[in-house]
Parts: structure tokens; sequence; C-alpha cells
């Protein structure tokens, strides 16, 4: 009988202890969990602050290079159609210098092409010197050609002594004027500029 007594006593301490880490493990638990969960918030809303930082951080650097882009390119030297001019039958091409660029357009050079005829990549003259090479500082014309009693269609090539003086080459008018000519426009210092149209659509804009 004392031996059934001491094993039922025996089974009820071990059910209060059994009771008592169950208890505690709970509490551990729970409290585990919460600290868990609290830290997690914690962590993510620190990520949360960090991902935006450096978004933010990174819009404004790329911001700050498109700004620095926009400038860059606004202030580059480069040539600007102007206009066509006429003056006795003589075609130019007046170009001018972007206006918010510093400083002017050095050794400026243009080429003319005709397109599916043997005039390609002719050098040609500035009205102002006759020569193939000037300096823009506001705007200068570029001679394109002449139409001599819509017969003749001459372009002028410079003479390779560089002197002011032309060479003439004389084409029929008919065989160009419905042919694409295309200027280019290239110096030591600014971006090639060019322009494109037909030749009967110049003259006929420009009469």
């Amino acid at each position: 009988m004392h031996w059934i007594v001491k094993i039922f006593h025996h089974r009820r301490i071990l059910l209060v202890i059994l009771l008592i880490v169950f208890f505690l493990g709970f509490v551990t638990g729970f409290y585990t969990f919460y600290s868990i969960q609290k830290h997690a918030e914690y962590i993510a809303f620190s990520l949360s602050i960090i991902t935006i930082f450096f978004s933010a951080s990174g819009m404004i650097s790329l911001f700050h290079q498109l700004i620095k882009q926009k400038h860059d390119e606004e202030s580059a030297l480069r040539l600007e159609f102007e206009k066509i001019n006429s003056h006795n039958g003589r075609y130019y091409l007046r170009v001018k210098k972007n206006e918010k660029a510093i400083g002017e357009i050095k050794d400026a050079k243009g080429f003319i092409t005709v397109k599916d005829t043997n005039i390609e990549n002719i050098s040609t003259v500035w009205s102002d010197n006759n020569k193939p090479r000037i300096s823009i500082s506001v705007s200068r014309d570029l001679t394109l050609f002449k139409i001599r009693n819509e017969e003749n269609i001459i372009f002028y090539p410079p003479n390779p002594q560089d002197d002011g003086t032309t060479t003439e080459l004389d084409k029929e008018y008919n065989d160009y004027k419905d042919r694409e000519i295309i200027i280019a426009i290239g110096s030591s210092n600014a971006l090639t500029f060019t322009y494109k149209s037909k030749i009967g659509n110049i003259i006929k804009e420009n009469k």
C-alpha cells in the first residue's frame, strides 16, 4: 500500500513538473515569437529606410546627370540650319552657331554630294572669303550652286592652291533638278552638320 502511494505521489510531482515545463515552454515560445516578430518589423523598417535612401540618392544622381548632359548638349559647339539664300541665280546655305555655345567654330568646311551622280563629296567655298575653310562665330553662307538660264547647274569647288578662286563644274540642270543634294559641314571643334533636300525644291522655295 505504501509503494502505491509513493508511485502516485511521484506521478503528481511529474505532472506538476510537466505543467511547469509546458508553461515555461509556452512563455518562452511566445516571448521568442514576439521578439522575432518585433525584430523582424524593425529589420523590415530599417531595410525600407535604407532602400528609400539609396533609391532617392540614385534618382538625385540620375537627375543631376540628366541636367548636366542637357547643359553639355546645349553648350556644345554645333551648326544649325538658318535658311537658303539666293542672289543672281546662285544659292547659298546659311548656317549658324548654336546660341548657347561658347567660342567659335573653327575650320568649318563644306562638302556637296548629289545622289546618283559623279558629284560626290566635293569641297565648296564660303561666300565671305571664297575659300573652303572659315571660322563661324555667328553665321556664314556656304556656296551650293548656280542655275544658269534653267539649263545648267554649276558647282564651285575651290582651286587646289586655296587662293580664293574656284573651278566650275557645269552640269545639265534637267539631269539634276530632281536629285537629292546632301551638304555636310565639318570642323575642327564642332559636331558635323548635314542638310538634305531636292535641288528642285531648293530652287522652287527660294526664287
